[in-house]
């Protein structure tokens, strides 16, 4: 699965200053934490202080650039005016257990709820070999950078979590090259740049604003749903900066009833 591409394709790219690539990074980080099992440790990164106004700055600072205000979006994506973080800082659980209590409720069966938290939940089952391919491709990703899963978080590859921390990752990688402004800083900035435009029209951007908008309606009233709902405004908004297209076709978890009652749901408005 990939997002479609206009002529200007990854080109762009290329006019994402420091202070907008900082931005960046702070949101995928941000999110990433916001999605992980707590269990991890995650409560007390998502709750200080200074990185909650970083998260605020990002948010406003990227939904202000004039291409990601005026852009178009796509089925199930959020406009630019929801890119906005104080309704996630506002429903934070006030309790590392709390956290985790809400992550159960929402996570607790993964692939077989309503909102998995996988790629390849969303592409058809039937497509045996096309999955495979994906999972393929994702780990050729993260092992082209020297990458492998971590001990103590052993979740396949194409997991929420992981696709955001690649691309945090990616984003320092090349924020680190532009600093050092070495002779090859250049090429190694360009080759981090050009990755991050190719995860996400391969892979995040397709998938992502449904998984959101799936996570804001299953579970309306709870800090899911704000991190579901900055995630399916924050990845339309990367996608217009690396000048790719919106995904055209259908986006359902494959395991859901395409009968059932959600009007309101991003799975009916694609």
């Amino acid at each position: 699965m990939a997002a479609s591409t206009d002529s200007n394709t990854f080109h762009r790219s290329e006019q994402i200053d420091a202070t907008l690539n900082a931005a960046r990074q702070a949101l995928y980080r941000y999110l990433s934490l916001a999605l992980v099992d707590p269990l991890v440790g995650s409560w007390p990164h998502l709750s200080d202080s200074q990185t909650q106004q970083s998260v605020l700055a990002a948010a406003e600072l990227l939904r202000g650039v004039p291409v990601v205000a005026s852009s178009e979006r796509g089925p199930a994506e959020l406009p630019a005016d929801k890119l906005d973080a104080t309704e996630l800082l506002k429903r934070l659980p006030a309790t590392q257990q709390s956290l985790t209590d809400g992550y159960e409720r929402v996570f607790g069966l993964l692939i077989t709820g309503t909102n998995p938290p996988h790629e390849m939940e969303y592409v058809n089952e039937k497509l045996t070999f096309q999955r495979t391919h994906h999972l393929a491709d994702i780990a050729g990703f993260y092992q082209a950078f020297g990458l492998q899963t971590r001990l103590e978080y052993p979740d396949r590859q194409d997991h929420i979590v992981m696709e955001l921390e690649f691309m945090a990752f990616l984003i320092g990688m090349e924020r680190q090259a532009v600093e050092e402004a070495e002779p090859e800083s250049d090429e190694r900035a360009n080759v981090c740049r050009h990755a991050q435009g190719r995860f996400l029209s391969e892979h995040l951007a397709w998938w992502t604003p449904a998984f959101g908008r799936i996570l804001a309606h299953e579970h309306p009233q709870s800090y899911y749903a704000a991190v579901g709902a900055l995630l399916a405004a924050f990845i339309p908004a990367e996608r217009v900066l690396f000048g790719l297209e919106p995904f055209a076709g259908s986006v359902r978890p494959e395991k859901t009833d395409p009968n059932s009652d959600c009007d309101d749901c991003a799975l009916h408005s694609m």
